[in-house]
This record gives C-alpha cells, structure tokens and sequence, in this order.
C-alpha cells in the first residue's frame, strides 16, 4: 500500500501541476489538478529513496536519469524538492534529440533553474564513455515509468548500460506498471484483453508510442541477474485513487485507501507463515517499484 508522505507530496505538488498547465499545456484545470497528484505520487516514491540514499552517502550525490527528460515532471520534482531542502545534488537527464520541448523557452528555463544537465542523445546509441565524459560516474540511476514503452532489445541495452556506469555501491531504481496486478490477473482467469495504455487509432495517427511490454518482479529479477544487476528490494504498490477519478486534492488527501486490492496487499505483508500466498498478495498491486544493485552475472532460475 502507498504511504503518502505529506512533506514531500505538499512540496512538489505545485510544480508537477504547474508543468501540466505551462509545460503539457493542457486545458482543463481538473484534468491539470489529477495529472499533478498523480505525478506527485509518482515522484513522492522516488524521492523518498533518494532522500534515504543521500542520508546514507553523506555528500552530494550524483543522480542520472535514463528514463528521459520528457516534459520534466520528474526533473522538476526531484530538483525542486533537493533546493527546497538544501540537499546537496548533482543531476543529469538523457534525453531525445528531437524532443519537441528542446525549443521551448519555459521548459528550458526551468531546466537551468532546477541544476538540470541534459545530454541530448538517442538512448539506442548512447554509450556509458558520453555519460562519463558529461557527467562523471552517478551514484544512482533512475529508470522510471520507462520500461514498459521500450522495445525488449532496447530495454536490455539500457540495463546493460546501467550495470557499465553504475559505481560499485550504486544504487539502480526502476518502477513500471505491473503485469501480475489484480485487475489483469482477473482478466486473463477470464479470458479478456489486458489494456495497454496508448493502444487506439486515434494514437497511432498521432504516432504516439505508448505501453508496449508488462513486466512482473521475477522477470525483471532475471533480466537484472543476466547483465550484472542484483535486485536487492522490490515491491508493488497501488495509487490511493482509482487512475479514472478526476478529484478534489483536498477532499482525496484525508480519504484513506479502502479497496479490496489494497487490503490484500496489506494483508499479504504480514502473512510470514504463509511465504507462497504472501508472495502472491504482495505481488498484486498496480505499480512495480525495485532497487538493484552492481553484482555478478548469474543465472536465475524460474522458479521464485
């Protein structure tokens, strides 16, 4: 179950909706007021285990992006909150080339305002010599919200970089939408589609390229090992509000989780005896979020 931290939530809320208005530019202000909390939660996850990391290395620590600058919700977030606690940082974000907000005067703005080094370059070609000679060595590696767009070969070559840049007590956070949640348990028992986000007509005129593979926990656990990476925690969560409700953020902030998913999910962590049925609940929740680490090569095998 997501535990909301209201420090950083409160913090980074105004901007992530301040990027929905100026930066996506969308129309509705309920539209803007959902997508911000959404992302606030989002990024509330990240910035929570960043916060952990920096208390445990005790100097400016190095984080780089790999998930791509985008429209800099997470950027933004992320660098806001460090200023506004004075957290020493240093960032650094890959992004596209081509990308449509390189021109754009506000996000640009924002970018040098918030410390934010971008290299511009195609995340296919990229190796870990440009990213040194830019950026040095991080002590973290962001992967997020990203996975699940990628072809798998471009997914591999990004974990295989990750495992070339990474120091040796680096630290690799990945979150991803989930393959085994409920609602797509439920739909596969039945024999019904799994949605992928960005599916439609209407988005491949745009060519819009949206949710193409689903991972669950022990795949990624796999996929880690053959290149070099350790998963050292890993969990799944739901968002505290249904992903269609456009809602009220004051209202919602008080309402506590109640759902079925949830309950499961908080009954599941305390099901010691029961590791195989724990495993099972824990494993249900709509959003991946792991941890990894630089280790050897190994072989996993399939079953957990």
């Amino acid at each position: 179950m997501l535990q909301i931290d209201e420090d950083i939530f409160d913090t980074i809320y105004p901007i992530c909706r301040y990027v929905e208005k100026s930066i996506v530019q969308q129309e509705s202000d309920r539209v803007c007021d959902w997508w911000g909390a959404k992302n606030a939660l989002r990024h509330m996850v990240t910035i929570n285990f960043l916060r952990r990391q920096s208390q445990e290395i005790k100097n400016s620590i190095k984080i780089l992006n790999l998930s791509g600058l985008s429209c800099g919700h997470q950027d933004f977030a992320i660098c806001h909150y460090f200023i506004e606690n004075n957290i020493p940082f240093e960032y650094c974000a890959i992004e596209h080339p081509a990308t449509p907000y390189r021109e754009d005067a506000e996000f640009q703005r924002m970018v040098n305002d918030h410390k934010i080094n971008v290299i511009y370059a195609d995340l296919a070609e990229i190796d870990h010599k440009k990213i040194e000679e830019s950026f040095g060595q991080p002590n973290i590696v962001l992967f997020t919200e990203i996975a699940e767009h990628l072809p798998h070969d471009l997914f591999l070559r990004s974990l295989s970089l990750v495992r070339q840049i990474l120091s040796a007590q680096g630290k690799f956070f990945l979150t991803t939408p989930n393959s085994d949640r409920l609602h797509f348990r439920i739909n596969t028992l039945l024999g019904r589609e799994t949605e992928y986000w960005g599916d439609g007509q209407a988005n491949f005129r745009r060519g819009l390229f949206g949710h193409i593979v689903y991972y669950n926990i022990a795949r990624l656990r796999r996929l880690l090992a053959d290149v070099g990476l350790t998963m050292c925690e890993a969990k799944t969560f739901d968002f505290p509000i249904p992903a269609q409700v456009v809602f009220d953020v004051s209202k919602w902030r008080s309402r506590s989780p109640t759902s079925l998913q949830n309950s499961l999910i908080k009954t599941g962590e305390k099901l010691w005896r029961m590791p195989t049925l724990s495993h099972m609940v824990k494993t249900i929740g709509e959003q991946i979020v792991l941890v990894a680490e630089p280790g050897d090569i190994r072989e996993v095998p399939f079953a957990l």
